[in-house]
């Protein structure tokens, strides 16, 4: 069953719209914010609060660093997010010069782990009939891409480098690249 969407602005300082925002999660599926996560508590609009409202409420938040560490208070973007989570490690020079990736890489791959994590808990929802508390970081989410990495950092102190270029890329006579897979 599909249910309509709706799109509202609100002035969460005001009484009023803290009033209207709670109206609406009454019946809301998903909550979802991209506030610093202190925000959320000082405007009534965090999780406790709203599934008090309602408990069927599926409550997520998209943070530069999550809710709740050392860094929960700061604003984050995607170059922070890359370079905190060792993303940035990946992409170097030969002279070790952090190399941008040239596209937001941790914006998108974030905003995936959000659709996938608010599926899981309206599936969850179904068995259980309670909504949840989701927190997904840009930070998080550069960790999760480079864990391989980590990986081999963790177990044998390797720290990621620039690297030769793989068997499957070619340069042409054109000087364009080829890159192949089999």
């Amino acid at each position: 069953e599909f249910r309509r969407v709706l799109f509202r602005s609100l002035d969460l300082q005001a009484p009023e719209g803290r009033e209207a925002l709670h109206k609406l999660a009454a019946s809301a599926d998903v909550f979802f914010g991209t506030s610093l996560p202190p925000a959320y508590k000082k405007l009534g609009a965090d999780y406790e609060t709203l599934s008090q409202v309602n408990p069927k409420l599926i409550h997520c938040t998209f943070s530069g660093y999550g809710l709740d560490n050392a860094f929960s208070g700061y604003p984050g973007n995607e170059s922070s997010a890359r370079g905190l989570s060792g993303l940035s490690s990946l992409t170097l020079m030969p002279d070790g010069t952090p190399l941008d990736p040239g596209y937001l890489v941790l914006n998108m791959y974030a905003a995936s782990l959000v659709a996938v994590a608010v599926q899981g808990a309206l599936l969850a929802r179904l068995k259980t009939g309670r909504g949840q508390r989701l927190d997904v970081a840009q930070s998080e989410a550069g960790t999760f891409i480079a864990n391989i990495q980590a990986a081999h950092y963790l177990r044998r102190g390797d720290v990621p480098g620039a690297r030769p270029l793989g068997l499957n890329y070619l340069q042409c006579r054109d000087g364009l690249w080829l890159t192949s897979a089999a």
